[in-house]
């Protein structure tokens, strides 16, 4: 007797993780650089919070990135941050939407 051969599933309905729609990130501790990272993701930019830390991602071909922590070194943190995200070049690319 013949043994039946397994059905494999069908791959045109499989979700991948990139179809999904982005989670709700969490909200950052401090209210300042809560702020700033809600100006990146005004210009374009992608927040993820894989650790004890925020991840934000540029939209632009040259993929620049920027590692947020929880817990800021020091009173100029965010001061710093801002002015990093406004030296890139992508940065006044995607204006503000206001």
């Amino acid at each position: 007797m013949a043994r039946k051969r397994r059905r494999l599933p069908d791959r045109s309905q499989h979700i991948r993780k990139t179809d999904l729609p982005p989670a709700k990130r969490p909200r950052h501790p401090s209210k300042e650089l809560e702020t700033v990272i809600q100006d990146a993701e005004n210009h374009g930019w992608r927040a993820e919070k894989p650790a004890a830390y925020f991840k934000l991602y540029c939209p632009c071909d040259e993929y620049h990135w920027k590692t947020v922590v929880v817990t800021p070194s020091g009173a100029n943190y965010e001061k710093n941050l801002r002015k990093w995200f406004e030296r890139q070049s992508c940065w006044d690319d995607g204006k503000e939407a206001i």
